[in-house]
């Protein structure tokens, strides 16, 4: 049985891998193959734990659980967080991965298989809407699926936005990534708009949009705070989720009032459901329970094989 931490876990596991892994999963939901249920809670006075549970029969034949905490402390939910991955046919435990960073790789690799999906194939200029903890793997996730001549980054703390921007220009060395100070003006521009904030209140409007643009969002959804608009669901755009029972089963109403309309990942994935062509699509990431099972799977196969020194398929 093999434990992965932080540090290790980001050498072993490129982003277009946790991807790969993503998009079949999602293909394994299509085909029925998948158990997904919403988070499950327990809480005492002084905080709790959340468990998500998920298993894949199709192609890794795994079964597992993450679990954080939301006691208050300084990290937040970014630190102390396990995944353990087992195996479905034998109920052998292959072993775990420790802290923060899978979380924010699963994230990622979510929103690139959508992106791949419903984003124009000739993206070119790409925004990012925040510059915290999630924001530099949805970019790497971004860049890993299409060739972005620009890249612009927005966030309250221009100084966090200016440390992103070094680290994105440091890991791919190939673009000058700015820092704007008009977000409308390069939302306008943008064939790709990621949200990775904490906002309560819409950080841009729809009708800034470019047509055809994708917009994808990891933040706030619900009725009371909500980093997107209440009003994307109209004629001219085609949204996405990657679960619509967890959309269903947060502590109060969705901010888009019509859940059932939302189309499924997998089923674009599949080609069940066709994007319409020409319109603006939004993603809207709610994590899908199950999906950091998968790619902590191969991660920990990489980790072996590495170790071994050998690769895998």
């Amino acid at each position: 049985m093999q434990i992965l931490f932080d540090h290790e876990l980001e050498s072993v596991l490129p982003m277009a891998v946790a991807i790969a892994a993503a998009r079949n999963f999602f293909m394994a939901a299509a085909n029925g193959n998948v158990v997904t249920p919403p988070r499950h809670s327990v809480a005492t006075n002084n905080g709790g734990l959340t468990f998500t549970i998920g298993a894949e029969t199709e192609f890794t034949k795994t079964i597992g659980f993450r679990v954080y905490d939301t006691f208050p402390h300084a990290q937040g939910t970014n630190s102390d967080q396990i995944v353990a991955v087992y195996c479905n046919e034998t109920g052998r435990l292959k072993g775990m991965v420790v802290g923060g960073l899978l979380g924010a790789i699963r994230t990622a690799a979510i929103a690139g298989v959508a992106m791949d999906c419903l984003a124009p194939a000739a993206a070119n200029e790409l925004v990012l809407i925040g510059a915290g903890h999630q924001a530099y793997f949805q970019a790497a996730a971004a860049l890993s699926i299409r060739p972005f001549k620009t890249v612009a980054i927005f966030n309250r703390s221009p100084e966090r936005a200016r440390v992103l921007a070094r680290r994105i220009e440091d890991a791919f060395g190939v673009m000058t990534v700015t820092v704007g100070d008009g977000i409308r003006a390069c939302v306008e521009q943008a064939d790709v708009v990621l949200c990775a904030t904490s906002a309560s209140a819409p950080v841009l409007e729809f009708d800034w949009l470019k047509p055809g643009a994708f917009v994808s969002s990891i933040g706030p959804k619900t009725l009371s705070s909500h980093e997107l608009p209440t009003d994307i669901q109209r004629v001219g755009s085609f949204l996405v989720t990657d679960s619509k029972m967890q959309l269903s089963s947060y502590g109060e109403p969705y901010f888009v009032p019509n859940i059932d309309s939302i189309a499924t990942l997998e089923d674009v994935v599949s080609g069940k459901v066709t994007p319409p062509s020409g319109q603006n699509t939004f993603f809207l990431s709610a994590g899908r329970s199950g999906t950091e099972v998968v790619v902590a799977d191969v991660a920990l196969e990489l980790a072996a094989a590495r170790a071994h020194g050998t690769s895998i398929a």
